[in-house]
């Protein structure tokens, strides 16, 4: 049924593709020479992706705990340890081969299945190998590139590979329950596609033509696989081939512009008030001293002043005396204020009937006793 469906695909996005390869000029890339029917390819795979896959993948991504989806990862990352060990071996690679079968095993019995990861706690990271590597490892370098239905981004050469790995690389030949093959493999492209989905907002930021940079990515990406380096080096790929490819957008490095006044340079020294010479040299104003001009008062400003306060200088004079008055002691007391400058006096007279004791001159007190003997 799904060979059906793959066949039919092909052939429909073949024919829409004629009148573009018909009209189309010669490709700019040299390793895409049937751009018009990649396009056409890439974009029923977008539309198909739009429609149908990214919404359920969206689904599963929000509302599936996310430890699920670890494991689920797992899970099948586990299974593809098969297709890499037997590649490994094709390429002739045994240091990867025992590195990658060592993983295989310890994920499969003490994880579970594969649902856990305690290979990686130990240093054994995942890679991938596949038989598009070996084809290349073995001499087949070149190849165009290949928009496949359904799967994305390919070259002849890896298109080749995909069908080596899954029909005698893999397990899937294996499980005998088409319900249950195309159910695994329904849930594994699931889980590539949700995982995709973070890295979809730096494609549409990056991306001009979309369908140029996911093409120069993959060749990017497929060349990095190629020329990895031995195990003994002590790097490992792990990568995986799906959506593990960084794509980042370069951001200019920011240039600090900041002066600091604890640093002086010889273009910008600060110079002082009484050095400032007609060259370039810079003066903060807050370092130069403002100097206000002195201003001399005149004679008048001067005297103004000390004439002010003169005018308000008066001399008091008080003088007191003790009558009495109907058997009562009055004491009368007269105060004289004379002004200096102006020379005017007055006096007032104030008589108080004194029923405390008053607070009066010693002579005047002493001639009252007098009086009173």
């Amino acid at each position: 049924m799904l060979q059906r469906t793959l066949a039919s695909a092909l052939l429909s996005v073949a024919f829409i593709a004629m009148s573009g390869c018909a009209h189309q000029q010669s490709s700019p890339h040299l390793q895409d020479p049937f751009e018009g029917l990649n396009r056409a390819t890439f974009t029923f795979n977008k539309t198909v992706d739009r429609v149908a896959v990214k919404p359920v993948a969206y689904v599963y991504l929000k509302y599936t705990p996310p430890p699920l989806q670890v494991g689920i990862t797992n899970f099948f990352d586990n299974l593809r340890e098969l297709t890499n060990i037997a590649n490994d071996l094709l390429q002739l690679k045994f240091a990867y081969a025992a590195h990658d079968t060592s993983r295989f095993l310890i994920n499969t019995i003490l994880g579970l299945g594969g649902i856990f990861n305690p290979a990686s706690s130990l240093g054994l990271e995942h890679r991938k190998e596949d038989f598009g590597q070996t084809l290349h490892h073995w001499g087949y370098h070149n190849s165009y590139y290949l928009v496949l239905p359904f799967l994305g981004p390919s070259t002849f050469r890896d298109a080749i590979g995909v069908g080596v790995d899954y029909y005698a690389l893999s397990i899937w030949p294996w499980i005998e329950s088409d319900w249950e093959k195309y159910a695994l493999i329904g849930v594994d492209y699931l889980d590539i596609r949700a995982r995709l989905l973070r890295k979809e907002t730096v494609l549409d930021v990056l991306a001009v033509d979309e369908y140029t940079f996911v093409r120069d990515a993959y060749f990017q990406h497929r060349e990095y696989l190629f020329n990895e380096t031995s195990l003994n080096d002590g790097i490992v790929n792990t990568d995986d081939g799906f959506g593990d490819i960084e794509l980042t957008k370069s951001k200019p490095e920011k240039v600090a512009t900041e002066n600091k006044t604890d640093e002086v340079t010889p273009s910008s020294e600060v110079a002082k008030p009484d050095e400032v010479t007609p060259s370039s040299q810079v003066t903060k104003p807050d370092d130069v001293k403002k100097e206000t001009p002195e201003v001399k008062p005149t004679e008048d400003q001067i005297k103004a002043p000390e004439a002010h306060n003169e005018s308000k200088k008066e001399v008091v004079k008080a003088t007191s005396e003790v009558t009495k008055e109907n058997g009562k002691d009055v004491v009368k007391t007269t105060v004289t204020k004379e002004s200096e400058k102006e020379a005017v006096k007055t006096s007032v007279t104030k008589e108080k009937i004194i029923e405390k004791t008053p607070v009066i001159p010693k002579e005047i007190e002493k001639e009252a006793i007098k009086n009173q003997e």
